[in-house]
């Protein structure tokens, strides 16, 4: 989920000059790790990698590795963004956004620097406030509109229209923020965070704890 926020850094980041959508970058399945010690690299593990991602040194603008990362939550083309844009631009993004409880510790699929105890936080608040900023982009709403893994919409009836949406998990983790709403009533934005855990004994899911966090933003934009 802090994906999104990597695609609000870049679209901040187009807009006062500094990248252009259409700049390409020589992409890679490697980067530095942000884990304490110098020239540490990793990759994305087989679990967490982009299967459709092209070989290193191919040139991808950042208009596709960004469509890759929301649309299909690319690991390695989030990754590459972070490294064009610079880890410090996020961190700029999570308090331009007033995201208090985001935390933005490591890049994706950084196995090295989570050994190490680094690990990316989000909220519910944070994540509709960052949606909210999102969809006043023509850019951002296309991308998430191709969305491939919506879980909220599955939820939603017919006469609600989705915007978009951006979900994300792992293991015992699954959350989802979206955009939806009736033409001329406004947008909602709604963020749904769920962990689950099993017993040491490993019980069925059916009996499996879950804790559910979600928040709700409304406003007008039709």
């Amino acid at each position: 989920m802090i994906k999104l926020l990597v695609l609000s850094a870049l679209l901040r980041s187009v807009r006062t000059g500094r990248v252009a959508l259409t700049d390409t970058v020589a992409v890679t399945r490697w980067s530095d790790s942000t884990a304490p010690g110098d020239g540490r690299r990793f990759a994305p593990q087989p679990a967490d990698a982009d299967a459709d991602f092209p070989p290193d040194g191919t040139l991808v603008s950042l208009h596709e590795l960004a469509t890759w990362m929301i649309a299909r939550s690319s690991n390695e083309a989030t990754n590459c963004i972070v490294d064009r844009i610079g880890v410090t631009t996020v961190h700029d993004e999570i308090r331009e956004l007033d995201c208090s409880g985001t935390v933005f510790a490591r890049k994706l699929g950084d196995v090295v620097a989570a050994a190490a105890g680094l690990e990316n936080i989000v909220t519910p608040r944070d994540l509709t406030n960052t949606m909210r900023a999102l969809t006043g982009s023509a850019t951002a709403r296309q991308m998430l509109a191709q969305q491939q893994f919506p879980h909220i919409v599955c939820e939603l009836p017919n006469s609600v229209a989705w915007h978009g949406s951006k979900s994300g998990w792992i293991p015992g983790v699954l959350h989802d923020v979206a955009a939806a709403g009736v033409r001329g009533t406004g947008t909602v934005v709604l963020a749904v965070c769920t962990t689950a855990s099993t017993s040491p004994k490993g019980t069925s899911s059916s009996a499996a704890s879950l804790v559910c966090c979600s928040h709700v933003s409304n406003h007008v934009n039709d």
